[in-house]
């Protein structure tokens, strides 16, 4: 039953255009103080039944307090930039995806979604897309939520971790104990002119915080791979620049880049509109989503970087 009720929520989601993403992360497994693996993070029918549930009742709680015109935190998602989705458009058709024809609405995100699913270059679109969207962030007005097509949306599930569910918790207290004359207490709520400037805090630690998450596992990463220096690894090109390619590992999803000193056996040269170097003798060609084999040359713990080579060129 539990199963059906996510199914059906997602179903309903999915109706009025909520984008899916389809974003696999790396589960970092520790033996000791040593890290044993890192490898895709499962995800199974549970995890579909809570998140389910969490986005409904985040959705519930936002529209009630909007409609009683009760002050709070709401976590907005606006509209991405044109020029931005134009980028993105561009690089997902020179992947070989069949897109729609384009239109900044969550629905059309979704089909292109779907168009990626099951391909190899899926990761790759799905990333593409995440940078293309602005970043959602807390806000006393409610804008509506882009990625989720939601009219009202706040964080109200998490109040032991975020503070701003912690927010949601009260005002929705306060709301409720107003109905019932017996209730004696009721929680202390934040001032409509704190707000904003709450929001903006909120808002900017949050980018911290992530940004923490990121470096962490980087540093992991490079800590996982630092004594693995020559082997090999199938992996995907996440991005392109005229000083080389971004990779990607396929089975750690562990990023690096293959600078394009390294690839020796031709001069390549930067095709910006086609997200592709390009030899400029054998017009041999490396575009984004390509899949590719590359080799372990160097890691740096500093920085946190790795630098890695293709396999193929190695025999140049």
């Amino acid at each position: 039953a539990a199963g059906k009720l996510a199914q059906q929520l997602q179903q309903r989601r999915r109706q009025r255009g909520s984008i899916g993403f389809n974003i696999p992360e790396a589960e970092i497994r520790l033996q000791g103080d040593k890290i044993d693996t890192i490898a895709r993070a499962e995800r199974n029918q549970a995890h579909q039944l809570i998140e389910e549930c969490m986005l409904a009742a985040n959705e519930a709680v936002a529209e009630t307090l909007a409609n009683a015109n009760q002050d709070v935190l709401y976590r907005i998602h606006e509209r991405p930039d044109p020029a931005k989705v134009d980028l993105f458009t561009e690089a997902a058709a020179v992947m070989g995806l069949q897109l729609p024809k384009t239109e900044i609405s969550p629905a059309w995100f979704a089909r292109v979604i779907e168009e990626a699913d099951g391909s190899p270059v899926q990761y790759v679109v799905n990333n593409l897309m995440l940078r293309t969207m602005q970043q959602a962030r807390y806000s006393p007005e409610n804008l509506g939520h882009f990625g989720l097509a939601a009219e009202y949306y706040l964080h109200f599930t998490s109040p032991i971790r975020r503070y701003p569910d912690l927010v949601a918790h009260r005002v929705l207290l306060n709301f409720l104990a107003k109905a019932d004359k017996n209730t004696k207490k009721t929680p202390v709520l934040p001032g409509k002119t704190v707000l904003p400037d709450a929001a903006l805090h909120l808002s900017t630690r949050e980018r911290l915080a992530i940004g923490v998450e990121r470096n962490a596992r980087a540093r992991l990463g490079a800590l996982f791979l630092k004594d693995r220096i020559g082997e090999e690894f199938e992996a995907i090109i996440s991005g392109v620049t005229s000083f080389g390619l971004f990779v990607e590992l396929l089975e750690t999803f562990i990023s690096g880049a293959v600078p394009v000193q390294e690839m020796r056996d031709d001069y390549y040269v930067h095709d910006a509109r086609g997200h592709g170097l390009v030899g400029e003798h054998t017009g041999k060609t490396h575009r984004m989503g390509d899949l590719v084999q590359v080799r372990l040359d160097r890691v740096d713990m500093l920085a946190k970087r790795l630098t890695f080579s293709l396999v193929e060129n190695q025999n140049h």
